[in-house]
């Protein structure tokens, strides 16, 4: 997956070993993998990335975002046509109505990203 570490790394004048010594392995053989695609960055990555480089993970990692954003969307989906399916009370209307609303949110957002 297309990422924008090493831009943002090299931006800040950092080696590979710095950066792996700053996110907490000390190993430039992970940055050079996160930095080529070939491994999927963790959370505690993600996190340190964004405070490192002060940009989000859409911005870091477009190719994962737009995944993510995607699977999560087609959840949202199913969630809500079981909630149609079984609209029997308040509780249910009233996540509906939540689920339209978090949708409509996430498409303002990422308008033309996915």
């Amino acid at each position: 997956m297309y990422n924008y570490v090493r831009p943002h790394r090299v931006n800040i004048g950092l080696t590979q070993k710095e950066l792996g010594y700053l996110i907490g392995n000390g190993d430039n053989a992970r940055i050079s993998k996160l930095e080529n695609g070939t491994k999927t960055p963790t959370l505690k990555e993600i996190v340190i990335f964004e405070l490192l480089f002060d940009k989000a993970i859409s911005r870091i990692f477009p190719d994962l975002y737009t995944k993510l954003a995607n699977d999560f969307l087609q959840r949202l989906d199913l969630f809500e046509q079981h909630l149609q399916e079984n609209l029997y009370s308040q509780t249910e209307a009233e996540k509906l109505a939540a689920i339209r609303k978090v949708r409509h949110e996430i498409a303002k957002e990422n308008e033309g990203r996915i």
